[in-house]
């Protein structure tokens, strides 16, 4: 017990020390969609998505929309909680909302999930849920929705142009983004363990470099002021010569910002009420 209390207390630690903010999947079953059994079976499988691509996994049910549709409700649902794997610079997540309301399924992404997953992509994975919704098997919709998202989150589903170019991706930010945080052979979960020995390598350098400082340090006396004072003054003259100044502006275009919706090497995104950019699309069933 007490070993389990010191590792869970060095896990809080390390994790505030490397600004990594751990998050489980939740479940958010306002409709009551879903059986205690299958919910825990969904959680299970969302856990084991989120280790392999570094997004939180949320499922959300309702019944009462309150007059909004699923992209305001979604919205404002995520602007009064704090959701979002990894550090402030992450901040990824998707979700999973079913609307009983007003009959429809959306799917949001926050944080670098933005990013990572294209509008195509977003299409790709409601196909997914639909081969279950129309028979109202939530459960396989659900299980869908993990399989297609984990997908999408760590590949390029989509590597070819479309007719129109509009799904055209290029080696820049969007396949780094992949790299980063989608990559099955180079990502790997952290774990205690990993922060841990880091910390230790990380000790360990320290002495050894401070170590080194110690045994490069001289003792030996120090000469006094006769020493300085025998020798005689020299003064070396340097002056520095004023060239030119360049200035160099770079106009920064706004305009994807200040509207609602925008894009760029991810999917189009949209502003919340409350300030926060997410991503995302829905269907009606």
């Amino acid at each position: 017990m007490r070993k389990a209390v010191i590792t869970a207390v060095m896990l809080v630690f390390f994790c505030i020390l490397c600004g990594f903010t751990p998050r489980m999947p939740e479940m958010f079953d306002g409709a009551d969609l879903f059986t205690a059994e299958e919910e825990e079976r969904l959680l299970e499988e969302a856990e084991k998505t989120e280790e392999r691509t570094r997004t939180q996994i949320i499922f959300l049910t309702y019944e009462d929309a309150g007059g909004r549709s699923a992209e305001k409700y979604t919205d404002d649902f995520c602007d009064d909680r704090e959701f979002g794997y990894g550090g402030d610079e992450e901040k990824a997540f998707m979700m999973l909302a079913i609307d009983m309301d007003n009959r429809e399924v959306y799917v949001k992404t926050g944080g670098t999930a933005i990013a990572r997953v294209t509008d195509r992509e977003i299409e790709y994975i409601l196909d997914g849920i639909f081969e279950w919704m129309p028979d109202g098997d939530y459960v396989r919709a659900a299980e869908a929705f993990l399989e297609a998202a984990e997908k999408a989150l760590e590949e390029d589903i989509f590597n070819e142009a479309s007719a129109d170019g509009e799904y055209e991706y290029d080696a820049g930010e969007r396949g780094q983004n992949r790299n980063d945080y989608g990559s099955k052979q180079e990502k790997e979960s952290v774990t205690v363990t990993d922060i841990f020995i880091r910390f230790l390598i990380s000790m360990a350098a320290g002495g050894t470099a401070v170590g080194l400082m110690l045994l490069r340090r001289k003792t030996g006396n120090r000469p006094g002021n006769a020493a300085y004072m025998a020798s005689s003054p020299r003064v070396i003259r340097r002056s520095d010569r004023y060239i030119n100044t360049t200035v160099v502006k770079t106009r920064i275009n706004t305009d994807k910002h200040s509207g609602s919706s925008g894009g760029g090497s991810g999917g189009s995104f949209h502003t919340s009420s409350g300030g926060s950019s997410y991503g995302g699309g829905g269907r009606s069933f």
